[in-house]
Formats: C-alpha cells, sequence, structure tokens
C-alpha cells in the first residue's frame, strides 16, 4: 500500500471511462432511488444530455424522492437563463450566480440589495464538482459534465475522454454533507441570497486525510489535503501516472514530480487539443523542466478533460485540475480508490490512451512563438 497515512476502503468501487456507459449508469441510478437524490453539476447545459437528467429527475420527485439540484452559476448559465427559468420538477438552487444575472431581478429591500452584491465578491469562485448521491449511499463523482461534448453517441470520435466512479461506502456521507453545506450557500432562482450559518462550515467538513473522499471545502483545509497529495506523490516508489486537462502546476507540485521522478516511473498525459486555447501553450512552457526531472510526457489528439491519478496501488478520480483555480477558488471533490479491479480499469485506460497519443521526445523545444506565448499566458495563472 502506498506509505504514508492509510485510505479507508469503499465497500465497492466501479470506474467508467465511457460517456455513454456513464450517462446509463447514472440515470439507472436515478430511477432506483427510493429516499433522497443530490446532484450537482458545473454544467448543466440545455441540450438532449441536460435534458433526460433533469427529466430523470422531475420523475423522481413526482414519485415521492426527495431531489435537490444544484447547478453552477457560471457553467450552468444557459440552463439557468433557459430551460432553468421555468423549471420546476424538482427544487434546485444556483450556487455564486454571475453578478449582471442577479442584479436585475427585483429588489424589495435594502438588505436583499446588499445581499446580492455579495455576487461580485464571490464571482471568481466557482463550483467544479459534479457528484450525485443516491439514497445517501451510492455516489457517483468524476469529470463528466451534463453536456453532450462528454458523450461519444452525441458528439462522435471528438467527444472528450472523462473518468467517473460509482463508489459506496461511509465516505458517501462526508459529500452529502459538503452538498448540503454547498446547498444552504446557494441562490433559490429569484430569490434572495441564502447565507451560511455561522459555525456550520467546520462542524460538517471536519478534515479526515484518511478518508476516502477529498474535499477543499472549507477553504482552510485546502492546503492540507493538498500537501498530503504532494506527499502521496514524492514518496512513490512504484509509478505515478497523471492525467489532467489544464496543467498550471505551482512550484511545489513540480518539485515533488521531480522528486518522484527519482525512484518511480511518472508519466503524464495531456491533451493536445485543448477547449481552452491557451492551455497547450502553458503546458508547453513546462516541458523542458519535466524531461529533466525524467517525468515523461504525452500529448493526446483530441480533448482529455479526465482528471486521475495512480500513485502505486492508489487511484485518484474526480474534478480537480492541476491549476490555480483547483487549488484557490472553485470547489472540487475527488475520491481515492484501491480495490484491484478499479487500479486495473485506471491503468488499462492510461495505457490505452498513452499508445493513441505523442510522446515528447527529449529535446523537443518549442518555437520562440510558443515560448513567448506560453509566458504571456502563465502571468495569467492565478485566475487560470
Amino acid at each position: 500500500m502506498q506509505s504514508g497515512l492509510m485510505i479507508q476502503p469503499w465497500t465497492a468501487e466501479l470506474v467508467v471511462t465511457d460517456g455513454d456507459a456513464y450517462l446509463c449508469g447514472l440515470l439507472a441510478d436515478i430511477a432506483a432511488a427510493s429516499r433522497r437524490i443530490d446532484l450537482e453539476s458545473y454544467i448543466v447545459e440545455a441540450d438532449e444530455v441536460g435534458t433526460q437528467i433533469t427529466s430523470a429527475l422531475a420523475a423522481a420527485s413526482a414519485r415521492g424522492v426527495e431531489v435537490r439540484l444544484l447547478v453552477d452559476g457560471n457553467g450552468a448559465l444557459n440552463w439557468i437563463q433557459g430551460p432553468g427559468a421555468s423549471f420546476r420538477g424538482c427544487p434546485w438552487r444556483i450556487y455564486h450566480p454571475v453578478p449582471w444575472t442577479v442584479l436585475r431581478t427585483y429588489l424589495p429591500t435594502l438588505r436583499q440589495l446588499l445581499a446580492r452584491l455579495q455576487a461580485f465578491r464571490f464571482a471568481n469562485r466557482r463550483n467544479h464538482r459534479k457528484t450525485c448521491v443516491i439514497d445517501e449511499r451510492i455516489a457517483w463523482i468524476g469529470s463528466f459534465n451534463l453536456e453532450r461534448r462528454h458523450y461519444r453517441s452525441l458528439a462522435g470520435d471528438d467527444a472528450w475522454r472523462d473518468t467517473a466512479a460509482r463508489v459506496e461506502g461511509d465516505g458517501v456521507q462526508l459529500i452529502t454533507r459538503a452538498f448540503t453545506l454547498t446547498w444552504r450557500q446557494s441562490w433559490r432562482y429569484g430569490k434572495r441570497f441564502l447565507l451560511p450559518a455561522t459555525g456550520l462550515l467546520g462542524r460538517l467538513l471536519a478534515v479526515d486525510l484518511g478518508a476516502p473522499v477529498r474535499l477543499n471545502s472549507p477553504r482552510q483545509v485546502r492546503r492540507r489535503i493538498w500537501y498530503d497529495l504532494l506527499q502521496r506523490i514524492r514518496q512513490a516508489r512504484g509509478r505515478v501516472w497523471i492525467t489532467t486537462p489544464y496543467f498550471v502546476p505551482n512550484e511545489d507540485l513540480l518539485k515533488a514530480l521531480a522528486a518522484a521522478a527519482k525512484h518511480a516511473d511518472v508519466r503524464m498525459l495531456l491533451p493536445a487539443i485543448n477547449d481552452i486555447g491557451m492551455m497547450p501553450y502553458i503546458a508547453k512552457v513546462y516541458f523542458a523542466r519535466l524531461d529533466a526531472a525524467g517525468v515523461r510526457v504525452w500529448a493526446y489528439p483530441r480533448m482529455v478533460h479526465a482528471k486521475t491519478m495512480l500513485i502505486d496501488d492508489l487511484g485518484l478520480v474526480g474534478s480537480s485540475n492541476l491549476n490555480s483555480r483547483s487549488l484557490l477558488f472553485d470547489l472540487e471533490a475527488d475520491v481515492w480508490l484501491q480495490q484491484p479491479s478499479s487500479i486495473a480499469t485506471l491503468a488499462e485506460a492510461f495505457t490505452s490512451d498513452c499508445s493513441a497519443a505523442q510522446e515528447i521526445v527529449s529535446g523537443q523545444r518549442p518555437s520562440l512563438r510558443w515560448r513567448l506565448l506560453g509566458n504571456l499566458f502563465l502571468s495569467m495563472r492565478r485566475w487560470l
């Protein structure tokens, strides 16, 4: 087992690397729910996937299941201003609406106006989690948003590569508590901002680095879980295999990868084509340093949106990116996996992805244009 604090096991784990299988499994669990469904997603689009999910949630609510849907004010903006404006299928809320949408609403009191002005203060803080908890027993967690780009049946060969996990066990309760906290901090559509109860933060989410769930809320625990991850990378003796779409590392991460490469097989898979156009330029800024440290890098020919790690015989799956946004601003959720079948699936997916990608060989130096643009974009790293 990976050196360091032992991770508590799940009673059941399933890794899913195909979007259509993920959507099918998620819809099946929603249809089978008998008591409660908590679903949160950074993006819910007004397309086929968003419609399927919200319709399934409405059907569950109609048969008596307690349903809560939580969307991000920026990521789900199209849905909020489209189908969401008239959606009454289940209770739903918005985490940090973008300021211009809330300031257009009716302001009957000064107190509500002041509350709405908080939207400017929190405009850069987003709920980037993608989780669904069924009956407080089953949790889906990963990188799939509720939009068509992630699903091969809809996007064809251009579908994004993503990964999710379906887990069961005591750790599911932590995801439910995190959801409830965020729910209480969020807006009802067109209503006043709901402020969190005093002291609720610490009581709900005390840090347990041995828990199988990584949650970076409240904000004061982020450094603890971040340094725990860095320690696990540095102490790896077999492998550190990382898939990440948005690679904007800080100095601590670069040093941890270099330390691991002295006694472990350290590899990274990044997308050569990215939905955020500046990301490939930024990634290339680090290629020479990674190569010098013994870290091998592959560039995948289409968008890889999965956020996974294999550290010896532990796997990590979730929504966290290796960038400043995940470290400083966004709410994220990841799960540690350790069942042999899960580790085998993650290893097979990583190996298969690398076989379809191009390795960045030693000595490849980006052109002057790439270096200049990469360093220019890197000056905005705090917001990336």
